[in-house]
């Protein structure tokens, strides 16, 4: 049996490219707005990327990358 090849949602290797960017519920995302920070946060992790994750109330996502 061969592995099955995972379904990228995001496409994180091109925002975290990049210092800072934000993401507009909505628009980039539809979950609720903590849970996209987790998983911003996860990703991030996952490559080795240090970030800052700030949520304001309207659900935007402001993500600044920490060199």
């Amino acid at each position: 049996m061969g592995r099955r090849a995972a379904i990228v949602r995001y496409p994180w290797d091109r925002w975290f490219k990049r210092r800072r960017f934000r993401l507009q519920y909505g628009r980039d995302y539809r979950c609720l707005p903590h849970s996209m920070g987790v998983q911003v946060r996860s990703a991030a992790y996952k490559r080795g990327v240090h970030v800052k994750v700030e949520i304001n109330a309207l659900g935007t996502i402001t993500v600044t990358r920490k060199d």
